[in-house]
């Protein structure tokens, strides 16, 4: 998975047909990570209420860029559901989901 995200930016993310879109959380409850009903494709993840994103990089119009750079793996395993959530706030984008 390439997520990307820029906590100085903003991003809206428009949704043409609503319910082709679901939410998944896994164990911790603390991300919902939006996924296309009619291909599978994960589109990206958001936190509080849709607040903050991070986006699915291979998406993008610069995709290529993005799969160019070198990878960064990282795990979150040891944080609590509370540092999770104030992690992303620092690193994520700010975000509004709006019906088209």
């Amino acid at each position: 998975m390439l997520s990307t995200s820029d906590p100085d930016g903003d991003v809206i993310l428009t949704v043409r047909n609503p319910t082709s879109l679901t939410r998944y959380r896994f164990a911790t409850g603390v991300t919902d990570f939006l996924i296309c009903l009619r291909c599978g494709v994960y589109v990206g993840a958001t936190i509080e209420n849709d607040r903050w994103m991070v986006l699915n990089g291979r998406l993008m119009d610069c995709a290529a860029e993005l799969l160019a750079r070198p990878t960064e793996p990282r795990t979150y395993d040891s944080q609590s559901a509370a540092e999770r959530i104030e992690h992303r706030k620092r690193m994520w984008t700010h975000c509004r989901i709006t019906p088209l």
